[in-house]
């Protein structure tokens, strides 16, 4: 009976004691959550501080320079608004100054046989040969239409080619045109000095082209 009691008693006090130890605990987690709670609160206090307000004058400058911003845009729209009417009159006054210009209809007319080129008593025909006018490639019975210049006088340019680029060459011929009306028709010869010929139309100049080789019978 002893023993049963000094054990009860020793039991309660543990469980007495554990129970002190738990409060103990729950109070000072309490105190370090109040702790934390007020550091937050004094931060966020110093941070609103530090924070400068912002003035009246502050806002009137961003309200001008907005002002400012926005008249310049529309400064900027309203000259782009003016300037389409004469972009569109420019552009009016040169599609009827190209139509009001002579217009001519020309025909690559050049066959292979007047093409061959005698060398050493054999005869040789050029791998390719054709016309260009105003960068446009016109091959045989080819035709297109140009715009004469000023003078009434087109370009045209012969390229050749032999033995797949060995031999090349080209030469730019002006001819004047005295009857747009009529197509032109264009030959070639290697008899003649400006090997180009025409129908209709007079040679009034001639330049050579660029080499592509050391070797060209221009």
């Amino acid at each position: 009976m002893c023993i049963k009691g000094v054990t009860y008693f020793f039991v309660t006090v543990f469980f007495c004691f554990s129970l002190l130890c738990l409060a103990q605990d729950k109070k000072r987690s309490s105190t370090k959550s109040a702790k934390n709670i007020d550091q937050k609160i004094m931060n966020n206090v110093v941070s609103d501080k530090k924070q400068k307000p912002i003035s009246i004058s502050q806002n009137n400058k961003k309200t001008k320079a907005k002002k400012a911003n926005d008249s310049s845009k529309k400064a900027e729209l309203d000259k782009k608004q003016e300037d389409i009417p004469k972009k569109e009159a420019a552009t009016d006054a040169q599609k009827q100054a190209r139509k009001n210009k002579p217009r001519v209809t020309v025909k690559n007319a050049i066959t292979p046989e007047m093409t061959k080129y005698r060398f050493w008593g054999t005869y040789y025909e050029p791998t390719q040969l054709y016309l260009s006018i105003h960068d446009k490639k016109l091959q045989r019975n080819e035709t297109v239409e140009c715009t004469l210049n000023n003078s009434n006088c087109i370009e045209i340019t012969y390229h050749y080619e032999f033995q797949n680029g060995i031999v090349t060459g080209s030469k730019c011929v002006e001819f004047e045109i005295t009857n747009p009306d009529q197509p032109i028709e264009i030959t070639f010869s290697w008899k003649d000095n400006h090997r180009l010929m025409s129908n209709h139309g007079r040679v009034v100049g001639s330049k050579k082209g660029i080499m592509k080789s050391s070797c060209s019978f221009i």
